[in-house]
């Protein structure tokens, strides 16, 4: 009977400690759950067609080119 009376509290703990610890769905996290991504095609095409819309376009880039040598 003394085995009985030490594992029931123990698993009682244990179960305990599993069901409070578990993550617990948020509203934020339900929401993200059934937010369907868009199609990237469809961005794609949307962005190209922003770009067409303008009168004028400008781009600038600095570019670094790093080169390693096999000697070190």
């Amino acid at each position: 009977m003394r085995v009985n009376r030490i594992w029931i509290p123990a698993i009682l703990a244990i179960l305990t400690l599993f069901l409070t610890a578990g993550p617990t769905p948020t509203a934020a996290a339900q929401q993200t759950a059934t937010t369907k991504e868009p199609d990237p095609l469809v961005v794609l095409r949307q962005m190209c067609d922003y770009l067409k819309s303008l009168q004028q376009f400008s781009f600038h880039s600095e570019v670094a080119d790093d080169q390693v040598y096999l000697d070190g």
